[in-house]
């Protein structure tokens, strides 16, 4: 139990080697490769080789894409759900790359069919090739953050696969068809768009996509996952997640946008190069060129709108908060919270602490459901708390009301407002730029709970210091049972000391604060940095005496 212990409040993190970094690196080459082939000139052979008719063409890559926002979560959690003694990434990392080849191979190889079989049989192709990619595509990218735990080592190791996808990608985009012509050439053939170059080519694309995902399986490590309990999550649960997550739901349509424009744009490029250099007619090219543009200036836009929406909301909020500070006086504290005790000296009393002065009555003229004011000394964490009647409104409405995405501290509505409760909890958003309860999930460390071990807590009748004496990262799915750091109430006091201590001993850090069955908790819960998570930081509420 003591090792258990120690692992857990000093985690080791898990690092790739330099040669396994770019072994899986190496691994998205083949793979990109045969995407952008697909996303590049497909369109061209079915329409200017195989002659099919362009609006059938149209219809096949709608149905596909739409067929692919069904596959792709299914794939996911196929995945997830995987327990074998070579992980749950690698075995369907080779499954997918051998169907996928001999698929993509036959995609580009018609077997001179004709009219109906013809139509019939490129259908077929295409949808099983996107559906072979996923059964690929989705484990890889999956297994790029298991590479290493630690949050940091994880956005140098991305760097390297998305190289190589680049380089993939620029390569056959840019020669491609230059390839082809030759393949077609070479093969004596005099329609430099025939079949045998396509096929050929694909061919070896097949090869180079074993190849460098061979390299990959066999050089990359992957622990076992055998008697390992997967987390699972439904199709219904996952798309709870994405409609009440307005900045997922926004880098979604972003990525959506930018992918369709890209493919579209991609298509026009081929047929205009491909015109540019038989045809004298210059309004079609011009034609071209000015769609081409558009295109791009519709991505400009589309993500440019979406990215200053965002900045615009971050900004609106820091506006809105920064101006309740002349509500708010933040005395200088005669000793610092965030020290940590020394046991040498004598234990401060409640006149050492003077709280935050709060004008709530000013507050509440534009923030009715103002009931405290939650501060952190010397950070950001300087925010009203905010209750409702459900848990909802405030994840995505500052304190006045106004629709922002950057939300408020609000109390959990089933809980008092005059934070009476044995346990109180206060939800807020995990934000990229460090507001609201971004701070909470450093307090994994023993060097930052060590230096930030008190919070202030000020309501309309009083106030508290909150004396932290937990901090761990939970589950979602832990709500409603025995052990859930979401609680509420409990049959005894027994019940209620039990989970106590259950709560202290997930601690990621050490606190010699204790807490009885005779003190009240305040719960602080956000999101961790992944988002499937949420951290808590718990400590016990304890009057100060003194005027405030």
């Amino acid at each position: 139990m003591g090792n258990q212990k120690e692992t857990q409040k000093n985690p080791q993190y898990k690092y790739a080697s330099t040669r396994e970094k770019l072994c899986f690196g190496i691994g998205a080459i083949g793979k990109d490769a045969i995407c952008n082939l697909v996303g590049a000139f497909l369109m061209l052979y079915f329409t200017d080789t195989l002659y099919l008719a362009p609006a059938f063409v149209g219809v096949l890559f709608l149905v596909a894409r739409i067929w692919d926002a069904i596959n792709d979560p299914m794939m996911g959690m196929i995945v997830d759900n995987t327990h074998t003694r070579f992980g749950k990434f690698r075995i369907w990392l080779v499954i997918g790359t051998l169907i996928n080849s001999v698929v993509f191979v036959l995609l580009f190889h018609s077997f001179n069919l004709s009219g109906t079989a013809l139509y019939v049989y490129v259908s077929v192709m295409y949808i099983l090739y996107g559906m072979t990619y996923t059964i690929m595509d989705v484990p890889y990218w999956s297994w790029l953050p298991n590479l290493t735990n630690d949050p940091h080592e994880r956005e140098k190791v991305s760097i390297i696969p998305r190289f190589f996808a680049s380089l993939a990608g620029f390569s056959v985009a840019t020669f491609g068809l230059y390839i082809i012509n030759y393949l077609n050439k070479a093969a004596g053939e005099s329609n430099l768009y025939a079949e045998n170059g396509y096929t050929i080519f694909a061919i070896i694309i097949a090869v180079i996509f074993i190849v460098t995902i061979g390299i990959t399986v066999f050089n990359v490590k992957e622990e076992s996952t055998v008697g390992i309990s997967a987390e699972k999550t439904s199709l219904k649960q996952a798309f709870h997640v994405i409609v009440k997550n307005d900045q997922l739901l926004a880098f979604i349509g972003l990525l959506l946008t930018f992918n369709l424009c890209t493919q579209i744009a991609k298509s026009f490029a081929v047929y205009y190069f491909k015109k540019g250099k038989y045809s004298r007619t210059s309004l079609k090219r011009t034609a071209v060129g000015v769609s081409v543009l558009s295109l791009c200036v519709l991505v400009a836009l589309g993500s440019g709108f979406l990215v200053f929406r965002d900045l615009n909301q971050y900004a609106e909020s820091k506006d809105a908060y920064r101006d309740l500070a002349g509500y708010v006086e933040v005395p200088e504290q005669t000793a610092s919270p965030e020290s940590a005790p020394d046991p040498t000296e004598p234990k401060r009393d409640d006149a050492d602490i003077v709280l935050p002065s709060v004008d709530f009555e000013t507050l509440r003229e534009n923030g009715p459901d103002i009931i405290g004011w939650l501060s952190l000394p010397d950070t950001v964490l300087n925010y009203p708390v905010t209750q409702t009647d459900n848990n909802e409104y405030y994840l995505n409405h500052l304190y006045d009301g106004t629709y922002n995405k950057v939300g408020c501290l609000f109390a959990d509505y089933e809980n008092r407002a005059d934070f009476s409760d044995r346990n109180t909890i206060i939800y807020g958003h995990n934000m990229r730029d460090g507001s609201m309860f971004a701070l909470l999930n450093r307090y994994d460390e023993q060097s930052y709970f060590d230096t930030h071990r008190q919070m202030y807590l000020v309501t309309p009748k009083g106030g508290y210091v909150m004396e932290i004496f937990t901090a761990f990262a939970a589950k979602p799915e832990e709500s409603g049972s025995k052990t859930s750091p979401w609680q509420l109430s409990w049959k005894d006091d027994g019940a209620y000391t039990t989970w106590l201590t259950a709560m202290k001993e997930r601690s990621a850090v050490e606190s010699d604060v204790t807490v009885t069955c005779s003190d009240k908790v305040l719960t602080l819960s956000t999101c961790t940095p992944g988002g499937t998570g949420r951290f808590l930081v718990m400590g016990k509420l304890v009057k100060v005496d003194n005027e405030i």
